[in-house]
């Protein structure tokens, strides 16, 4: 699920992954370990004019 600058990430996945939210006008979040079956739930709200952009694997 994902809004103008709040995004929910599910790991449905078997195993843990480690990852990275890139936003657009904010900094992108640092590597944070998402355990299997976990959800992840992260705001940009001090940044007005962020946008998700995408996860990544670090």
């Amino acid at each position: 699920m994902r809004t103008f600058n709040h995004v929910v990430i599910f790991n449905n996945c078997p195993f843990a992954h480690n990852i990275k939210i890139i936003w657009n006008n904010a900094p992108d979040t640092e590597c944070y370990r998402l355990g299997s079956g976990r959800t992840w739930d992260k705001a940009a709200y001090s940044w007005p004019f962020a946008s998700y952009d995408t996860t990544v694997l670090c």
